[in-house]
């Protein structure tokens, strides 16, 4: 498996057991349970199917639960309606009123969209898929004529580019859901549609002793590029959602703004996430198009921590297939002489102060020697295991600690392995423990020489690296 994470969108079409075993077994590092769709009960259902799953395989599988936010989207359709296709040309209405859905008519859920409409006014659907033009507007009835038409289904987003609309921060929606995480379990909570730091603080204040379950902000729009610095320094991670970002902003723009937000993110010490639309051809197709595969390609150059599955695995033909294409990219990526070049490029270095950044580069620089197969770290907070991954050293880092909720955390970094171990009383004199725990998940063999490391603390300043042959 490579050092850049999947995470993987689950819905529909990766619901069962045996299809969650073999995306697992493919690379799927995080599963992504989207509550924009699906009931309460369907998720806490997907949920223990996939802890079952990640238990039967030995393999830690951390679990993100993804916010709708303040977004609008389309209704919920009845049971016997799938999808709604439209036409270029054809006069199509969206409506704020409850009403039923037509072949020409959809409900949205922003009961005040039709206040801010005008004629002339662009709407995107469902990622910019779908294009609609704003002829007038009846009461609470925008009457719209379709410029690009596709198929639509339930509950997806809809855009209106350049316009300002007075969403809330968090909607009652977002607390609801969140609660209903919380005590699921989740690991993760990524924030839709953050605009600004105090989003983030928000659902932080919500979480209260819920603290180890890690935030990423998800950057959709211009407000949230624009306040980036702030949003960062209060998030555990960030998510590069260029699906709606690619409708909010010029498209030639996105790749511009992934390359900074990554930057950003790796000189600050936060994982990044690149996500929508990587392997999209895949949805229906068993093969990626050549720019697809140039998308995730590019991606593991820049330096992301991890590459996101959207549609591809929650409602594609091919879940695995897709996850494999992607794995197999990131494997030849990581592993030519480019993506070297890009690991020792000292201008993706953490803004760390001299200490730290000194036993990160000597640690990195030790991963280097020939015949070590790896770098062991021991760690409580996990805390070490992110200095090291942030240097991102050439050799599989391989992260112990008896913190079950920590080892979720480290999932989403770069190159980490985790591994839940015994509690003991002295570490340094239990070395023979872990390394039997390692030796025996097969990832390291007997005899192979590795560098073992923990503690590393700055204040007052503590670090232990040993090599040892196992």
């Amino acid at each position: 498996m490579g050092k850049t994470k999947i995470i993987c969108t689950m819905g529909p079409a990766s619901e069962k057991p045996d299809i969650i075993e073999k995306m697992i077994k493919s690379g799927m590092d995080i599963a992504r349970l989207n509550f924009s769709h699906g009931s309460y009960e369907q998720h806490k259902k997907l949920f223990h199917t996939i802890r079952k799953a990640s238990n039967k395989l030995n393999k830690q599988i951390g679990i993100m639960q993804d916010l709708q936010g303040p977004k609008i989207r389309i209704g919920k359709f009845k049971p016997e309606i799938n999808k709604i296709v439209l036409q270029p040309g054809e006069k199509f209405i969206l409506t704020t009123e409850d009403s039923s859905i037509a072949k020409n008519r959809v409900t949205v859920d922003y009961k005040e969209l039709h206040r801010y409409l005008a004629k002339n006014d662009r709407i995107f659907l469902d990622d910019g898929k779908i294009e609609l033009l704003v002829k007038k507007v009846i009461n609470r009835n925008i009457e719209c004529e379709v410029v690009v038409g596709g198929e639509l289904s339930e509950r997806k987003g809809v855009i209106i580019p350049g316009k300002i609309l007075p969403l809330p921060v968090i909607t009652q929606q977002d607390i609801n859901d969140l609660n209903f995480g919380m005590k699921l379990g989740v690991n993760y909570v990524a924030v839709s549609f953050t605009r600004k730091k105090e989003n983030i603080i928000k659902i932080k204040n919500l979480l209260g002793k819920n603290n180890h379950i890690s935030i990423v902000a998800k950057i959709e729009d211009a407000e949230g590029v624009s306040n980036i610095d702030g949003i960062i320094d209060v998030s555990d991670a960030i998510m590069i959602a260029r699906g709606d970002m690619g409708v909010c902003l010029p498209r030639a723009e996105v790749p511009l703004i992934q390359k900074e937000l990554i930057r950003k993110c790796r000189q600050a010490g936060k994982p990044v996430i690149v996500a929508t639309q990587m392997l999209d051809s895949m949805i229906t197709n068993v093969h990626p198009t050549r720019a697809e595969v140039n998308d995730v390609a590019n991606s593991v150059l820049d330096g992301a921590d991890c590459l996101m599955l959207s549609a591809e695995t929650s409602v594609g033909k091919y879940p695995v297939e897709t996850i494999q294409e992607m794995d197999s990219i990131i494997n030849t990526i990581e592993n030519s002489a480019d993506y070297k070049k890009v690991l020792i490029s000292e201008e993706f270095y953490p803004a760390r102060s001299e200490i730290l950044q000194g036993l990160g580069n000597a640690i990195d620089k030790l991963s280097q020697v020939g015949g070590l197969k790896a770098i062991i770290c021991l760690t409580k907070t996990g805390n070490t295991a992110k200095i090291i991954s942030q240097y991102r050293p050439q050799l599989p880092i391989i992260a112990v600690t008896v913190n079950k909720q920590v080892a979720m955390k480290l999932i989403l970094y770069w190159g980490i392995k985790v591994l839940t171990g015994k509690k003991v009383k002295d570490v340094e004199q239990n070395y023979g423990i872990f390394i039997r725990q390692v030796r025996k998940q097969r990832l390291v063999n007997k005899g192979d020489r590795v560098i073992i490391t923990g503690g590393i603390k700055e204040k007052p300043f503590h670090a232990n690296i040993h090599i040892v042959e196992v």
